[in-house]
């Protein structure tokens, strides 16, 4: 896949989850995009100050979608998911 459309995309999430998320506390740990531009699959994780409950998660997931689904992605076909996860040090 095209690094440039992703770097897109990355930047896209990074600045939305700065602005929509930040106020809640809730920052991003990784952000994954895999698969075709005809199929990608983004996974978004966040982790916060309070830890992440799933209310947030989901309601980070529609607006994050909404947006990318307006702008970055227009036209394209994606399956994103928003979770939390504990980082282990392993």
């Amino acid at each position: 896949m095209d690094h440039t459309f992703i770097a897109r995309i990355t930047a896209r999430i990074e600045t939305f989850l700065g602005e929509f998320a930040g106020p809640m506390g809730i920052f991003p740990v990784d952000i994954l995009v895999r698969g075709q531009r005809n199929n990608l699959v983004i996974e978004v994780y966040v982790d916060g100050d309070r830890g992440v409950d799933t209310a947030s998660c989901a309601e980070i997931n529609r607006a994050l979608g909404k947006d990318l689904d307006a702008g970055v992605l227009s036209g394209e076909p994606f399956t994103l998911t928003v979770s939390s996860r504990v980082w282990t040090g392993r």
